[in-house]
């Protein structure tokens, strides 16, 4: 007996045991065995052949032809709802629906197997091993080879290619059969259907059960007849090309989680009407969204069901559209794109008629424009969200879960996020028992081929190479921009990129800040660009593959480029990035440069030709980015990547997704990730956290997550308090919320300039900031409110106090302006940022862009108390930024007593105003003396500081020379610190005056040179 026999025969007694029963080869019908065919064809249907039973064989004829005359796509389609007929009777045309399967009860079918069955087709005879078939049709096809084989190759890839062999020799027969299986060392599942010629096997798996593989799962009769019933799909390329479509084993059990948890809603055994599927790449989510929402159509058909595809760019939408259009399955009707906000508004007024598919963008739920209170009863409306754990946590979201309160929610995505408000759990979920419905991670997309492995490599400093220059971070900045990321990962970005941003800790921004220098460092970038230059080619295998760098911000990008373009060919790499209205000039040069090169003034369209050149062409063989690229980007040609910015948590795994996609073509065995930052611990750091969080019935997960999620009741409830308690202590400075916001909702800008003055003006709310502690707890209640508000993310309850949330904004961005008029950048633009980031709201922006132009002062305000105001803070918002050193300390001083008499009215407004530009002058002195080159500053500083206190110039010329020998050498030791602080003190000796007051006024000197040498050097 030969090995694949034996094989074959214990192949078959595990099909017996899971209800399979063997028949001898015989004589077919058409591939059928028409004997049971017919049989059970008049069982599932009895109650139709009795009511015609003078008709039944025109009927079986009728349902024959039908048959013979089906192409595989129709076949297909009978298989499932059964063949539709027409008879005559009394001369009228009677529509019959004729049954071949019974799904509902899989115990009314037969279940049989033929092993070496005849088949012909023409001139061609073959007998494949086994033939699976149900009620005499035979619906899977399998291959049998020996485990063990002498020739080269894969067994079970053997047998693959004799299933495609198969498909076009005896091509009637696969406009029945639905799969090949093949019995091997590994048994793998590929769709058949009918081909014109023999290609490569494409589009196999291998079915799993508990990461365990299982084919005799998949075969079994019920799993069978649902797979056919439910995750079978025929597609048409644009150019007319058929695919045909069989569920992967993580498609198909994540639909039944969701079907199950949206089964029990709808018929009202669960309250629970939401859900998260977290599948890393290589699932193909998109089909599993479809698989879904087919059946959830096919389940309720008769009540109306709804399905809106929810996604958050605009160019994913034209894909997904293009993705369901090409499915060749009209049973479910024909999905529409929602173009306008004007159309979703229909389908919201209609939703109780809608039925069908629908793709939209998460954007079109704008709270301005759809009515919040207009609300959805039905519940057969389900949404399937595309990269839930993106644009889901707040006002659009909360407005389409608000109008649609009933619906179903069901969210998608590869990395789940879990820091602040930005909870992918708890807006999907029910945590912590419940954070997912089903999971696929990078374990088992490598184990599944979907994906390949990654290696890490951290580049070694070698101090005698590079000159002394740091490539690698710090720990210490690791942590602190890990620390800041947690609080807001777009505050760091927005650092990172050099623009000001306030919301995070000075200590933390004046660390990032740091950091992006280091990053941007040209000498830096010159030392990591040597060290691809030594390692590139053995990295991409001799350019068999191509390489990415990932820079710290746009600027770095330039120079990346400037110097790479040193070491190689100028069309060795290219920048692909973003660019805004006003650049700075060495972005904006390059930007010019960079649109000539692609004969273009569109910078989206001159990325989108480096994109397809880096894919299709030779060069690029090196592509520069910082954000764009990170996600999204689909390049098996990939395999390095040159980390040289520090991301982390969900956008650090996306970011090194982008290497391991798989080129069997090119043999790649694995991504390649080069870090310059030293972000290695936190890589495997955060591998660690998603591995863990994705380990199933993991008790630990339900501990640790916990305290990671707040009860939304109780945090509506906070912020409700705070606003109740603000409506009062407002109207105490004149100020009424409830009327700014009615104002707001109905886009009335009529409040501003009032508001303004009660705020802004000279007795206004700002001026007391520091004065009366009830203004400072109303603007930490205005700033808990807005914080509250942000953290309840999508959750639709707080929509209620939508309006007053944009009245708080307005006012505490009014109060902020104020209180930092002058700094070195308006505080508005942050406040901009934050909108857009946060709130999502249209209101600030209108009232930013037109308010000026638009709204008249309604109490006009004296140019001379006006001006007061204004000097008062731009004067004292420069000094607040700089008030470690002693001599603007001293400014801030005299101002804050000024303040004070001027609200006390013991002086008035041309005494105050007359004051205040003794100070600016003072602060214009001090600003001079900054332009001053490194120790020359220093020393003049020191000097004016001691003229001050001392009444006399006193030249220390021990201290100008220790300052300049610090300066050359470029670096501050401990040893200078006591060097400084001697000199200070003999020069300090030959003035007379109370030891106390010169070791006081030595140690403020003392500590303002050693301040500003650190921030110097």
């Amino acid at each position: 007996m030969s090995l694949e026999k034996a094989y074959l025969d214990e192949f078959c007694k595990k099909l017996e045991e899971i209800g399979w029963k063997e028949l001898k080869p015989q004589s077919l019908d058409n591939h059928l065995i028409k004997e049971i065919f017919e049989k059970k064809v008049e069982e599932l249907n009895k109650d139709v052949l009795d009511a015609y039973a003078e008709q039944k064989d025109k009927i079986m004829n009728q349902v024959y032809l039908t048959i013979q005359n089906a192409d595989e796509v129709k076949m297909l389609d009978i298989l499932r709802f059964g063949a539709d007929i027409v008879i005559k009777k009394w001369n009228s045309l009677i529509p019959l629906n004729i049954k071949l399967i019974d799904y509902e009860n899989v115990r009314r079918n037969k279940f049989n197997y033929i092993r070496e069955q005849e088949i012909k087709h023409g001139n061609n005879v073959d007998r494949p091993d086994i033939l699976l078939f149900v009620n005499g049709i035979p619906l899977v096809l399998i291959e049998g080879k020996s485990p063990i084989m002498q020739s080269f190759g894969e067994p079970y890839y053997e047998g693959l290619k004799q299933i495609m062999r198969y498909q076009k020799e005896i091509r009637s027969l696969f406009k029945f059969v639905q799969f090949g299986v093949v019995a091997a060392d590994r048994n793998p599942y590929i769709p058949t259907f009918p081909r014109e010629e023999i290609k490569s096997p494409a589009g196999y798996g291998f079915w799993k059960v508990n990461r365990k593989e299982s084919i005799f799962d998949l075969l079994k009769p019920d799993r069978l007849l649902d797979v056919i019933r439910h995750f079978i799909f025929f597609t048409r390329d644009k150019k007319g090309e058929r695919t045909k479509i069989i569920a992967r084993y993580m498609q198909y059990f994540a639909t039944k989680r969701a079907m199950e948890r949206i089964s029990k809603y709808l018929e009202n055994k669960d309250n629970k009407n939401q859900g998260l599927i977290w599948h890393w790449q290589g699932s193909g989510k998109t089909y599993t969204m479809f698989f879904i929402a087919y059946q959830f159509l096919l389940r309720y058909n008769k009540r109306n069901p709804l399905v809106f595809f929810v996604i958050d760019r605009i160019e994913l939408e034209k894909q997904l559209e293009d993705v369901f259009k090409s499915i060749e399955h009209k049973r479910v009707g024909d999905v529409k794109r929602i173009e306008k906000i004007e159309e979703l508004k229909e389908v919201i007024k209609n939703a109780d008629r809608e039925w069908g598919l629908k793709i939209t963008t998460i954007q079109k739920f704008q709270p301005r424009e759809l009515d919040i209170k207009e609300k959805v009863e039905k519940k057969e409306v389900l949404f399937l969200i595309d990269e839930a754990h993106r644009s889901q946590y707040g006002d659009l979201a909360a407005t389409m879960r608000k109008i649609f309160s009933k619906a179903i929610f069901i969210g998608f995505t590869g990395t789940p996020v879990f820091v602040n408000e930005r909870n992918t759990f708890k807006h999907f979920a029910y945590p912590p028992d419940e954070i997912y419905l089903d999971v696929y991670f990078i374990q088992q997309s490598q184990e599944d081929g979907f994906t390949l492995p990654i290696i890490f490599r951290v580049i070694e400093e070698k101090k005698e190479k590079i000159g002394g220059i740091d490539i690698l971070l710090s720990e210490d900045d690791i942590r602190a921009i890990l620390e800041a990321y947690k609080e807001d990962e777009m505050e760091v970005d927005s650092i990172l990129e050099g623009e000001i941003a306030r919301k995070l800790k000075k200590q933390l921004r004046s660390k990032i800040r740091k950091t992006r220098i280091i990053l941007e460092n040209e000498k830096r970038i010159e030392k990591v660009v040597e060290y691809i230059k030594e390692n590139i080619r053995e990295d991409t295998e001799n350019f068999t593959f191509k390489a990415m760098i990932v820079a710290a911000n746009r600027t770095a990008c330039v120079r990346y480029k400037k110097i790479m373009d040193k070491h190689f060919p100028e069309e060795f790499s290219e920048v692909v990035m973003s660019y805004q209205q006003n650049e700075k000039e060495e972005i904006h040069t390059f930007k010019e440069k960079f649109l000539k090169r692609y004969n273009t003034r569109d910078w989206n369209e001159a990325n989108e030709k480096v994109r397809e050149n880096f894919l299709k062409k030779e060069y690029p063989k090196v592509l520069i980015v910082t954000d764009m690229l990170l996600t999204g980007f689909d390049a098996p040609i990939l395999k390095v990547m040159y980390l040289d910015k520090p991301i982390f948590y969900h956008r650090l795994l996306q970011a090194t997704a982008r290497v391991n996609r798989p080129y069997p073509e090119l043999n790649k065995k694995h991504g390649l990730i080069v870090d310059s930052v030293g972000l290695l611990a936190h890589i495997q750091r955060t591998l660690n956290i998603y591995q863990y969080l994705a380990e199933e019935n993991s008790e630990k997960i339900r501990e640790d997550l916990k305290n990671a999620f707040k009860d939304s009741e109780k945090e509506l409830e906070i912020l409700k308090q705070k606003i109740d308690y603000l409506k009062t202590k407002l109207k105490d400075y004149g100020i009424d919320l409830e009327m700014i916001a009615k104002c707001l909702k109905n886009n009335d800008l009529s409040f501003y300039e009032d508001l303004k003055e009660k705020i802004s003006g000279p007795n206004g709310m700002a001026m007391y900031f520091t004065e009366k502690e009830d203004v400072r707890k109303m603007m930490r209640f205005v700033k808990e409110a807005l914080e509250i508000y942000k953290s309840l993310g999508a959750y639709p309850k707080k929509l209620d106090y939508k309006w007053e949330k944009d009245a708080l904004f307005v006012i505490y961005n009014m109060f902020l302006k104020t209180v930092n008029k002058g700094r070195k950048k308006v505080v508005g633009e942050v406040w901009d940022k934050l909108i857009e980031q946060i709130h999502r709201s249209t209101v600030v922006e209108e009232l930013i862009d037109k308010v000026e132009k638009e709204v008249k002062a309604v109490k006009p305000i004296k140019p001379q108390i006006k001006e007061a105001a204004v000097t008062f803070y731009e004067i004292r918002n420069v000094v607040m930024d700089r008030l470690h050193n002693p001599l603007y300390r001293e400014i801030y001083e005299r101002l804050e007593r000024l303040r004070k008499m001027w609200l006390e009215r013991n002086i008035g407004v041309e005494e105050f105003i007359k004051e205040l530009e003794k100070e600016r002058e003072e602060v214009e002195k001090l600003e001079k003396l900054e332009q001053k080159p490194g120790w020359e500053k220093i020393y003049k500083m020191t000097s004016e500081y001691l003229q001050k206190n001392l009444g006399e110039r006193l030249e220390i010329p021990e201290l100008k020379n220790k300052l300049k020998d610090i300066f050359e050498r470029n670096r501050f030791l401990e040893v200078d610190e006591k060097e400084i602080r001697l000199i200070v003190a003999k020069a300090l000796l030959r003035h007379k005056m109370d030891p106390k007051k010169r070791y006081e006024l030595e140690t403020k000197i003392v500590e303002m040179i050693i301040d500003e040498v650190r921030r110097s050097l």
